[in-house]
């Protein structure tokens, strides 16, 4: 998230002769991003990116307290001024109201009655500090709440309290169904679980940490108020925010695990406000609902990770000057061996380990300030059969065949699934989405390549477009392009699929599975061609395949190995025996609308690769190469002539296809002898041989 922060409101908590560029940029460097610093008037204002784990700079005074750190560590003075707030005195009156609360939704709960308010105009100083942090200004009681979140870095609400007509405020988990109508007056229907506050007839009065409700905000008329606020569970306010879609800098901050001791502050901080301001009287106690959880245990880390980690050695003295103006405690023993570090209220959730102290210590003396040093050492050897080196084989093999690559998203919506023929209630859902538009995991990788496909041809007349990753199926759903079913929890095969589109489809279709062979044999795979006995090119695919109806009825075919796959007897996915020779289905190839589409099992896939190279003698005798022209009935399929052809003697070494017209087909066939040259008279020995096989 991104806060405005103006100069004149960040030096009243730390004093120092800075000026905001520099501020700005020594900040970008060894803490929080300032994405720009610009002049308003007579003030500056920082806009600065806030990391989720950084929740406690969403404050100025948070902030302020990283600037002091900083600046002294480059040698600034700078002096970090602590908020100065107390207890109200002289209130010996309970909360006439009744707040139950649920631990487990809210960690801290503080409440508290303040009466005879002055409703109107804000002073100017607080108008413009809220305008400055891109906050409008409402009225007191409204401005007053937000004016102590943006200086704590802790949300509050108020109520008004004549509005609570049971005196009963109960925290609680909402129903399914619920609907709730905000100040602003919009509506929204609630999906169950979320933290919720209703007046005890079932009637939800707040969305505490996300929105107030127009049947409890504050009117014009209000005179007392409740002044709230309460540190929620994050998991839930993160969960609402995204079901409801509701974004706000209040929940923002909620979500991301704020300190519940700083929720204390707040409190007061806004008592003294609406005493200073709205002229308002405390009339009651703070009920202060508190289950404290043990405090974290301190963290030890040794001077000598510090200096493995930073690649240099820090001086006691330097290392806890660094860490104590962050709010840490620390004391070093066994000779300054070791450090034992106290984790302040504010970092407990993301200061957990010994790495995560060298981390502060290292970004405040500043990366910048560490010598790059050249690494040295043998490199490390990258292994040839890994996934990784299969991959980057596939891609660049691709890549040489005029593909590009695409990384489209895992999520996609039910309308894709729908047109591509997925099922949906077999598909995995996304429990909170973000949109409409990835409700589902993805099942397979055709519905985004082919819908990159539809969104770009018009603007390319050959487009070739492949990707290669994961899917994500439930267990024991069968898998989308060959029937392969793994046994694991949730299955997240890898696919690869690519697309090619010409103006010739049927060409493309030959095409494809030319480039099919090709990455075959760069993979060095045997056996998986009709003309060989081992493997084969199947016509028929199984019509259980979602997108089987959509493809070309001619114009399509299964990849279908038949052989034992490398390293079968492991531990991986096997749809077949491990030690006999079974068919194996690995991918699709055909024509869906105007594009020809290749889907292949990649985990399976490299099962049958290997990287063993085989070497052939250089012939000496040269080639015989001859066109040989034969009737075919048009029925008869062209694989199972070429692989006749090729295996009626040894001496044919290569078939080719080189014309087809009408019923007449040409072959150009390489006749060779590794001992002799051959003769005209054996050659056509071998044709009549070949006419005899083909029965011609």
């Amino acid at each position: 998230m991104n806060i405005l922060v103006p100069h004149s409101w960040l030096t009243e908590y730390v004093k120092t002769d800075a000026k905001p560029r520099e501020i700005a940029r020594l900040l970008s460097l060894h803490s929080a991003s300032v994405e720009r610093v610009e002049q308003r008037g007579d003030d500056w204002i920082y806009d600065i990116e806030v990391t989720t784990n950084r929740i406690d700079m969403a404050g100025v005074i948070g902030l302020a307290r990283e600037v002091a750190a900083v600046l002294n560590q480059n040698g600034i003075a700078a002096e970090y001024k602590e908020l100065l707030v107390s207890e109200p005195e002289n209130v010996s009156e309970s909360l006439p109201i009744t707040i139950k609360n649920d631990p487990k939704l809210c960690r801290r709960v503080l409440g508290v009655v303040i009466d005879n308010i002055e409703m109107g105009k804000s002073p100017q100083w607080m108008r413009q500090r809220l305008e400055k942090s891109g906050v409008r200004s409402l009225n007191t009681i409204v401005d007053i709440t937000n004016y102590v979140m943006l200086e704590t870095g802790h949300p509050t609400h108020v109520f008004d309290y004549d509005r609570i007509k049971t005196n009963t405020l109960l925290i609680r988990p909402s129903k399914k169904g619920e609907k709730i109508t905000t100040f602003e007056g919009k509506g929204y229907t609630l999906s169950g679980d979320d933290i919720a506050i209703d007046d005890g007839t079932g009637e939800i009065i707040d969305l505490p940490g996300i929105a107030g409700t127009k049947n409890s905000v504050v009117t014009n008329d209000t005179k007392r108020i409740l002044f709230f606020t309460e540190n929620n569970d994050a998991h839930r306010i993160r969960r609402t925010c995204m079901t409801l879609g509701i974004h706000t800098y209040a929940s923002n901050i909620n979500k991301n695990r704020p300190d519940p001791e700083t929720a204390k502050i707040a409190m007061l901080r806004g008592i003294q406000l609406y005493r200073e301001v709205a002229k308002g009287t405390v009339a009651s106690r703070i009920d202060d609902q508190y289950e404290k959880s043990d405090d974290p245990k301190p963290v030890t880390v040794s001077s000598e990770k510090i200096k493995t980690y930073m690649g240099k050695q820090l001086p006691t003295q330097q290392i806890v000057s660094i860490l104590t103006p962050l709010g840490f405690a620390v004391t070093d023993e066994l000779t300054n061996k070791h450090y034992t570090v106290t984790i302040p209220s504010w970092r407990r959730a993301d200061v957990t380990i010994e790495e995560d102290i060298i981390e502060e210590v290292t970004r405040i003396y500043g990366y910048h300030n560490i010598q790059s040093r050249v690494k040295i050492g043998e490199p490390v050897p990258q292994s040839s059969n890994t996934k990784q080196y299969w991959m980057t084989k596939v891609k660049h093999a691709l890549k040489y065949g005029g593909f590009t690559e695409l990384y489209t998203s895992s999520l996609v919506s039910s309308e894709l699934l729908s047109t591509y023929g997925f099922d949906r209630k077999k598909c995995i859902k996304i429990k909170n989405p973000l949109s409409e538009e990835g409700e589902y995991l993805r099942p397979s990788l055709i519905p985004g390549i082919v819908q990159a496909l539809v969104e770009n041809k018009n603007r390319k007349e050959e487009l070739r477009l492949f990707e290669l990753s994961r899917v994500y199926l439930e267990n024991n759903v069968v898998a989308p392009s060959h029937g392969a079913i793994r046994n694991q929890p949730v299955q997240e095969p890898t696919m690869l699929t690519f697309v090619i589109h010409e103006p010739d489809t049927k060409q493309s279709f030959y095409k494809a599975k030319g480039i099919v062979e090709s990455l075959f044999d760069e993979l060095r795979i045997t056996n998986y061609l009709p003309r060989r006995q081992a493997g084969e090119l199947r016509v028929e695919i199984d019509e259980s395949c979602p997108i089987a109806n959509q493809l070309h009825p001619i114009r399509r075919a299964s990849i279908t190995m038949k052989q034992p796959a490398r390293n079968a007897s492991r531990n991986m996915r096997d749809a077949g025996g491990s030690n006999s020779e079974t068919m194996q289905t690995i991918g699709l190839i055909g024509q869906i609308n105007d594009s020809i589409l290749v889907d292949i099992d990649f985990d399976m896939l490299i099962r049958y690769a290997s990287t063993k190279k085989s070497y052939t003698p250089i012939p000496e005798h040269p080639p015989v190469i001859e066109d040989m022209t034969l009737t075919i009935k048009p029925s008869t399929h062209i694989g199972p002539v070429m692989d006749t052809i090729k295996t009626a003697s040894t001496l044919v070494k290569e078939v080719t296809l080189t014309s087809q017209y009408e019923d007449k087909l040409t072959f150009r066939i390489t006749f060779q002898d590794p001992k002799k040259n051959l003769s005209d008279k054996e050659v056509g020995e071998i044709k009549e041989l070949i006419k005899a096989k083909l029965q011609i």
